[in-house]
Protein backbone atom coordinates (compact mmCIF):
# COMPACT_ATOMS: atom_id res chain seq x y z
CA UNK A 1 0.00 0.00 0.00
CA UNK A 2 1.56 3.68 -0.67
CA UNK A 3 1.18 6.75 1.51
CA UNK A 4 -1.52 7.54 -0.79
CA UNK A 5 -3.84 4.70 -0.37
CA UNK A 6 -3.13 4.25 3.57
CA UNK A 7 -5.77 2.61 5.21
CA UNK A 8 -7.42 3.52 8.71
CA UNK A 9 -7.05 1.30 11.77
CA UNK A 10 -7.97 -2.21 11.53
CA UNK A 11 -11.60 -2.50 13.34
CA UNK A 12 -13.18 -0.38 11.30
CA UNK A 13 -15.94 -0.90 9.71
CA UNK A 14 -15.06 -1.65 5.50
CA UNK A 15 -17.72 1.87 5.00
CA UNK A 16 -15.08 3.41 7.37
CA UNK A 17 -12.32 2.41 5.83
CA UNK A 18 -12.87 3.16 2.35
CA UNK A 19 -14.75 6.42 2.99
CA UNK A 20 -11.21 7.92 4.92
CA UNK A 21 -9.03 6.29 2.47
CA UNK A 22 -6.63 9.22 0.40
CA UNK A 23 -7.06 7.21 -2.89
CA UNK A 24 -6.87 10.48 -4.95
CA UNK A 25 -3.20 10.29 -5.52
CA UNK A 26 -0.88 13.27 -6.59
CA UNK A 27 2.44 14.02 -8.64
CA UNK A 28 4.88 16.35 -8.33
CA UNK A 29 5.42 18.60 -11.56
CA UNK A 30 8.07 20.84 -12.62
CA UNK A 31 6.68 23.67 -14.34
CA UNK A 32 9.41 24.97 -16.62
CA UNK A 33 7.77 28.15 -18.05
CA UNK A 34 7.41 29.23 -13.82
CA UNK A 35 10.55 27.53 -12.11
CA UNK A 36 8.58 26.18 -9.65
CA UNK A 37 7.29 22.36 -8.75
CA UNK A 38 4.35 22.07 -7.64
CA UNK A 39 1.87 19.47 -6.67
CA UNK A 40 -1.02 18.02 -8.82
CA UNK A 41 -3.78 15.80 -7.06
CA UNK A 42 -6.05 13.78 -8.79
CA UNK A 43 -9.63 14.71 -9.25
CA UNK A 44 -12.55 13.28 -7.51
CA UNK A 45 -15.00 11.60 -8.47
CA UNK A 46 -17.66 14.49 -8.21
CA UNK A 47 -15.08 17.18 -9.97
CA UNK A 48 -15.00 14.21 -13.03
CA UNK A 49 -18.54 14.26 -13.30
CA UNK A 50 -18.88 17.97 -13.00
CA UNK A 51 -16.19 18.92 -15.88
CA UNK A 52 -17.71 16.27 -18.03
CA UNK A 53 -21.05 17.69 -17.71
CA UNK A 54 -19.41 21.06 -19.01
CA UNK A 55 -17.67 19.73 -22.32
CA UNK A 56 -21.23 18.17 -22.55
CA UNK A 57 -23.40 21.31 -22.41
CA UNK A 58 -20.04 22.62 -24.59
CA UNK A 59 -18.10 25.05 -22.11
CA UNK A 60 -14.83 24.29 -23.19
CA UNK A 61 -13.57 27.84 -23.02
CA UNK A 62 -10.58 27.89 -20.30
CA UNK A 63 -11.39 23.99 -19.73
CA UNK A 64 -7.51 23.65 -18.85
CA UNK A 65 -7.19 26.48 -16.43
CA UNK A 66 -10.80 25.61 -14.82
CA UNK A 67 -9.54 22.20 -14.32
CA UNK A 68 -5.44 23.24 -13.70
CA UNK A 69 -6.99 25.68 -10.14
CA UNK A 70 -8.69 22.41 -8.70
CA UNK A 71 -5.67 20.25 -8.70
CA UNK A 72 -2.72 22.47 -7.80
CA UNK A 73 -1.39 22.25 -4.29
CA UNK A 74 0.88 23.44 -2.33
CA UNK A 75 2.34 19.79 -1.08
CA UNK A 76 0.47 19.70 2.38
CA UNK A 77 -2.74 19.59 -0.04
CA UNK A 78 -3.51 23.34 0.07
CA UNK A 79 -4.94 24.74 -3.29
CA UNK A 80 -2.78 27.39 -4.87
CA UNK A 81 -5.69 28.51 -6.83
CA UNK A 82 -9.28 29.48 -6.15
CA UNK A 83 -11.78 28.61 -8.80
CA UNK A 84 -12.19 32.65 -9.31
CA UNK A 85 -8.24 32.05 -10.37
CA UNK A 86 -9.07 30.43 -13.56
CA UNK A 87 -9.02 33.52 -15.62
CA UNK A 88 -6.12 34.78 -14.86
CA UNK A 89 -4.63 31.16 -15.12
CA UNK A 90 -5.79 30.68 -18.45
CA UNK A 91 -3.42 33.79 -20.00
CA UNK A 92 -0.78 31.90 -18.29
CA UNK A 93 1.47 30.44 -20.73
CA UNK A 94 -0.13 26.87 -22.58
CA UNK A 95 2.19 24.76 -21.92
CA UNK A 96 2.56 25.52 -18.00
CA UNK A 97 -1.12 25.15 -17.87
CA UNK A 98 -1.21 22.04 -20.49
CA UNK A 99 1.60 20.19 -18.18
CA UNK A 100 -1.16 20.81 -15.09
CA UNK A 101 -3.83 19.42 -17.21
CA UNK A 102 -2.02 16.32 -18.51
CA UNK A 103 -0.74 15.83 -14.88
CA UNK A 104 -4.35 15.55 -13.54
CA UNK A 105 -5.72 13.35 -16.23
CA UNK A 106 -2.68 11.15 -15.71
CA UNK A 107 -3.11 10.76 -12.24
CA UNK A 108 -6.93 10.25 -12.50
CA UNK A 109 -6.86 7.62 -14.94
CA UNK A 110 -8.43 10.20 -17.47
CA UNK A 111 -8.42 9.81 -21.47
CA UNK A 112 -7.69 6.59 -21.28
CA UNK A 113 -10.38 3.17 -21.55
CA UNK A 114 -11.40 1.94 -18.54
CA UNK A 115 -8.40 -0.69 -17.19
CA UNK A 116 -6.24 0.99 -19.70
CA UNK A 117 -4.54 3.45 -17.14
CA UNK A 118 -0.99 2.56 -16.17
CA UNK A 119 -0.58 0.24 -18.76
CA UNK A 120 2.79 -0.06 -20.80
Amino acid sequence: MTDATKAPATGSSLRERILAMDDLGSEEVYIEEWGETLTVRGLTAGEVEEIGREVNEGKLANIMARLAVKVTTNGDGTRVFTDEDADALGGKSPAAVRTLFDAAQRISGLGEEPGEAGKD
